[in-house]
């Protein structure tokens, strides 16, 4: 419905801008203790803004590869479950609060969407 009206750098920028916003209200309600129903309202809306980003991302990145697009989604998908169980691993072995740990790893993932999209050079947008 999105691309039909916007360009993908549009709906991109616009997710990371929403994105980026719910994280850091999300790690703010960490840190003050906010009560589980504001978490799960900051959560549901970086996850909304999540799932607009992702396909369209995934999408522009299986462009150079139409003829072999189905084993480079298996493939990216499968790193994608690599990563995130050697993260849930990694973070069950930390003796700290998960709460906190988890709304911190959050906004260091969306500053850093943030910062790829701020810092970008002038001649390549960020997604074609």
């Amino acid at each position: 419905v999105l691309s039909g009206r916007f360009s993908s750098a549009h709906i991109v920028r616009y997710a990371i801008y929403f994105v980026f916003f719910f994280s850091l209200l999300f790690f703010v309600a960490c840190i003050l203790r906010s009560n589980v129903f504001l978490l799960l309202s900051f959560l549901f809306f970086m996850i909304v803004a999540l799932g607009v980003i992702f396909p369209v991302t995934t999408q522009l990145a299986l462009q150079p590869f139409k003829q072999n697009s189905g084993s480079a989604s298996a493939l990216l998908g499968s790193l994608q479950l690599l990563v995130t169980f050697v993260i849930s691993a990694g973070t069950n072995l930390i003796p700290v609060d998960l709460l906190l740990l988890t709304g911190l790893a959050l906004l260091v993932c969306h500053v850093l969407y943030f910062a790829c999209l701020l810092f970008k050079s002038p001649e390549q947008p960020v997604v074609a």
